[in-house]
């Protein structure tokens, strides 16, 4: 009995993270905006980083910003397809992580997110 309490426990606090790089801040802040606008975010926050890779056969050394946005599991789908739509970049990596939060902190993203 005690795992089955545990697992719903965790499955309450369960929450989603996104991780999505673009090539200025201005762009990531303006996705950031307008995800929060339309709530399917609770909250984002933005990390520069060098990031390197081929593209077209040759390499790349660049600098990005990483967004690390927080939402709830259930907008998970919408979220991703409305990311999609917003990325400038031609085959954007989007990275989505489920993670276990404190119970205050994951109600406040379920109630963030619609």
């Amino acid at each position: 009995m005690f795992p089955t309490l545990r697992m719903k426990k965790m499955e309450n606090n369960l929450i989603v993270v996104v991780h999505t790089f673009l090539d200025s801040e201005e762009k990531a802040r303006e996705i950031s905006r307008q995800l929060l606008d339309e709530k399917l975010i609770a909250c984002s926050n933005l990390f520069p980083c060098a990031s390197l890779y081929k593209w077209d056969g040759k390499m790349q050394d660049e600098r990005e910003i990483v967004i690390s946005m927080k939402a709830s599991v259930a907008v998970k789908d919408r979220l991703m397809k409305r990311l999609e739509t917003l990325h400038p970049y031609d085959v954007p990596a989007i990275f989505v992580e489920r993670a276990e939060a404190s119970e205050n902190f994951s109600a406040w993203i379920n109630e963030s997110c619609l």
